[in-house]
């Protein structure tokens, strides 16, 4: 990892669901790599540091890193004033980029299944992951749990439900409310899968519970990442 900051410029803004951008950066003059799952460290030179929350923010990278020349993160909007700047901020603008770190990465054997269980956007690490899998022709049986409170509000779902359609070994669940104890008794949870749960830190603990006390998954089976700053499914 580099420990000096990278300068990347915006190639790209766009609407990926309601109230949810995918900001593009382009990466092509200088050499980055990462791990699906991973994040990255952004900064705004041009917010104060004393703002709320200061200039600084850390997005996980919902883009794959067969993608050399751009990354590319994914954020509800906000009312807060980096994510403002954030959206604001002219494309061929520079932004500061830290990183990648974290360790919310994909088993070593690429045999072992997965389950991936996301709230809202909490889809932007298991997208990157997907994305890789299935790019490399990876065999790894996939599937992903997907809660948003409306189907509007459900980032990338034409791709992950064509991705679904074209992959036998990639099974794709959306639901457009709570994951309730009733639905988590009726998925095809299985003990010898790794589990990985991302999203507002309430939708994580509440999924956690069901694994452990309603499925009764193993402890070690699960790994889990919460996003703060985020309530529900409506983020």
């Amino acid at each position: 990892m580099n420990r000096d900051p990278y300068s990347f410029s915006v190639k790209d803004k766009k609407v990926v669901a309601r109230d949810t951008w995918e900001i593009t950066l382009d990466t092509q003059h200088t050499p980055f790599s990462f791990i699906p799952g991973q994040y990255i460290r952004m900064t705004i030179p041009e917010i104060s540091k004393e703002v709320d929350g200061g200039n600084s923010r850390s997005f996980t990278l919902s883009s794959s890193p067969t993608h050399t020349t751009t990354i590319t993160i994914t954020t509800r909007a906000s009312g807060s004033p980096f994510k403002k700047a954030l959206l604001k901020i002219p494309l061929g603008e520079n932004i500061l980029v830290r990183g990648p770190f974290g360790e919310f990465i994909l088993p070593e054997n690429p045999k072992e299944p997965v389950t991936l269980i996301a709230g809202g956007i909490g889809i932007t690490p298991f997208l990157s992951m997907i994305r890789f899998e299935l790019e490399k022709k990876s065999k790894r049986p996939m599937a992903l749990i997907y809660a948003n409170s409306s189907q509007d509000r459900a980032a990338y779902l034409n791709e992950l439900l064509q991705a679904s359609s074209d992959t036998s070994h990639f099974t794709f669940y959306p639901y457009y409310r709570r994951i309730d104890e009733a639905i988590i008794k009726k998925l095809p949870f299985e003990r010898h899968t790794m589990y990985y749960l991302c999203g507002p830190p309430m939708f994580v603990a509440q999924m956690k519970k069901n694994l452990f006390d309603v499925r009764k998954i193993d402890p070690d089976r699960v790994l889990t990442e919460d996003f703060d700053g985020y309530i529900g499914l409506e983020n």
